[in-house]
């Protein structure tokens, strides 16, 4: 018998996968990772109940030191630096799938699987690709593009080919305790009001220093409370009145000034060229004379662009349209139609 280890987080789709897996006759392993102090025992139970309920084995594995240092200080780190990082992008990499093959080596399993909406397949050399999910509502391959090809070729992802109301529909058949709300934020983030509380509590009080909301015309219309804290294209939580709403521009750190406009399109938040550092490229490097389509967040519509090498480490995407909000620190992905090509983190 076939045998796989499941990253089993309590939720709807990870269950529905090890449902799924079973039914194709896979002797399935749960593994739950313990990355949070907070809710870690109400988590745990629910995920166990889970498990007994599939009739499954579940280990439970504690890296609440590792997720705090690789995922959560460098987060706020960058923050610290005028950064706007996506987290979940860097632990799919170096936390989940890494210590799900990790322990799947401990057990002797060759497969590892997870209740992402995302498909793998292979191209014609025998590498393996990722596609886009089937459901293009929850396809996850803009968090999942980092993955190289050693995670790829050892992975399966049961719901690619799926729609989320199909797979709810399985929940509801075979009758899984599950909660009736899924979180869709970033993990460590939902025991907080917002990022601004998220952050007070993990930085000191003088990384957030107080100053000047300033307007187009030069004018102090507000007061900011520390410029870690914004982004751009921000339109809440500014705090100021007149002519509305107002959106964040840009960050003068060097006069620790907000810049606002209250013009959405405003060319501040508008970029056609935009500089990508630490790529990786799931099969092979972009072609210049290619037209790829281009995401900058998860679910935006795509833009088609060319790309260019410009350095060791840096790539050019020319976009055939200007991208709002673009900001440091965020990923790039790029795909030709719905194959994951890579991407990168933003520079400019």
């Amino acid at each position: 018998m076939k045998k796989i280890l499941v990253g089993l987080s309590g939720g709807v789709d990870s269950a529905v996968t090890v449902y799924l897996l079973k039914k194709q006759g896979y002797h399935v392993t749960g593994l739950f990772l313990d990355m949070l102090e907070q809710n870690k025992v109400k988590e745990f139970k629910r995920v166990s109940i889970l498990a007994k309920q599939l009739q499954i084995e579940l280990i439970r594995k504690d890296i609440r030191k590792i997720f705090q240092k690789e995922i959560i200080d460098k987060f706020t780190n960058s923050y610290k630096t005028g950064l706007t990082p996506n987290p979940c992008i860097v632990c799919n990499p170096k936390i989940k799938f890494k210590y799900l093959l990790q322990i799947a080596d401990e057990l002797g399993i060759k497969e590892v699987a997870t209740g992402h909406y995302a498909i793998i397949s292979e191209n014609s050399n025998k590498s393996k690709v990722l596609l886009e999910g089937r459901d293009k509502n929850k396809d996850q391959s803009y968090f999942l593009y980092r993955l190289a090809q050693k995670e790829l070729e050892r992975s399966n992802f049961p719901l690619g080919r799926m729609l989320k109301e199909e797979v709810k529909e399985i929940a509801k058949k075979i009758s899984l305790k599950i909660p009736k709300v899924e979180s869709q934020d970033v993990c460590f983030l939902k025991n907080f009001k917002n990022l601004e509380e998220f952050l007070q509590k993990q930085l000191n009080k003088k990384d957030f220093n107080k100053g000047a909301i300033v307007d187009g015309d030069g004018n102090i219309v507000g007061e900011h409370q520390g410029l870690l804290i914004y982004t751009l294209g921000q339109r809440k939580g500014l705090n100021i009145g007149g002519d509305g709403p107002f959106y964040v521009i840009g960050k003068d750190f060097e006069k620790n000034e907000l810049l606002i406009s209250n013009v959405k399109q405003d060319k501040e938040l508008l970029n056609k060229e935009i500089v990508i550092d630490d790529v990786i490229w799931t099969d092979k490097e972009p072609s210049k004379d290619n037209i790829y389509q281009i995401k900058i967040r998860y679910q935006m519509k795509s833009v088609n662009a060319n790309i260019r090498k410009h350095s060791n480490t840096q790539w050019i995407v020319e976009c055939s349209e200007a991208i709002w909000a673009v900001a440091s620190g965020q990923s790039l992905v790029v795909y030709n139609g719905n194959k994951v090509v890579g991407g990168g983190v933003i520079t400019n």
